[in-house]
């Protein structure tokens, strides 16, 4: 019944969302406490992968982001031509001042045939919203690509000594920068992280292994740019909060670091010492900056 029910919530956002998935590698930052209790810097390698609906909460609607004015038209005729044989009439918006539309009419009424003029008539349309400044219109949020919903599946190791599973539900937005080319995007949402402990011994009666999982929330931020028709690049940090243990079975911990990108070192030290030494140890340190790096493919 519940399947049921969470089927018949998500088709119809299904149905108009611009979906697809998504593959993504990081290298996670993290204080590990391992089996015997020594406390340790370590980079956890980890693959996720994301299944998204773009456009889902209706980011295009009308009725948000704008309002509604009463403008004034006139109908006029277009003599026949090529493409319209018989002619046709076309609709002109004009302006009238502080007079009604009742009074140009009864005035224009007084008119001698030749000098007729249509009757004058006032019709409500919806007006976007726009940003007040300098920022082009293509910035206005509510003109944006949308919002967005993604179910995260993530795995990854340390060695042999430790394997991480997560999954993160996350809603966000995101916002054209560049149309149909470059936008970014922010999102939120609950995630419950969990750790595979292995112990090996020379006796395998002796080895085990144990799971600890928390739940908590996950955040991302991110960037990602059209290359071809159905297929994005895209490059994100994310920060991850885990406190309600869910599991504790093994006193062993890890603890990931959350880390802003560059704010010990900078884009430029990163191309200069990929210059230097023919780019293999920059590109691994320039990945360890908390960056996620993956591919979207559209359905």
């Amino acid at each position: 019944m519940k399947r049921l029910l969470a089927l018949i919530l998500l088709i119809p956002f299904a149905a108009t969302a611009d979906g697809g998935f998504s593959t993504s590698y990081r290298q996670m930052p993290a204080y590990v406490k391992d089996l015997s209790g020594q406390m340790s810097y370590e980079h956890i390698e980890t693959g996720q992968v994301t299944f998204y609906l773009d456009d889902t909460l209706k980011g295009h609607s009308k009725k948000e982001g704008g309002y509604w004015e009463t403008r004034y038209f006139v109908k006029e005729f277009e003599p026949p031509s090529v493409k319209f044989p018989v002619g046709r009439f076309i609709e002109r918006e004009v302006e009238i001042g502080d007079a009604t539309p009742e009074e140009i009419n009864l005035r224009n009424q007084w008119r001698s045939p030749e000098d007729k003029v249509s009757p004058v008539y006032s019709k409500r349309i919806w007006i976007p919203s726009k940003i007040k400044g300098f920022l082009p219109s293509w910035t206005n949020p509510n003109k944006g690509a949308g919002y967005t919903l993604d179910f995260t599946f993530g795995f990854g190791a340390m060695d042999n000594r430790l394997d991480v599973y997560y999954a993160d539900i996350l809603i966000g937005k995101r916002l054209a920068v560049i149309p149909k080319l470059v936008q970014v995007y922010g999102k939120i949402g609950p995630s419950i992280f969990a750790q595979h402990w292995h112990y090996s011994s020379i006796l395998p009666a002796n080895s085990a292994s144990a799971i600890n999982s928390n739940f908590g929330v996950a955040m991302r931020g991110g960037a990602q740019a059209t290359v071809l028709k159905g297929i994005k690049f895209f490059v994100e940090t994310e920060f991850r909060a885990y406190g309600p243990v869910v599991a504790q079975n093994w006193n062993s911990d890890v603890n990931l670091i959350n880390k802003f990108p560059f704010t010990e070192k900078e884009i430029d030290e990163h191309y200069r010492s990929y210059k230097g030494n023919n780019g293999v140890e920059s590109i691994q340190n320039l990945v360890k900056e908390s960056l996620r790096f993956g591919i979207k493919f559209k359905f």
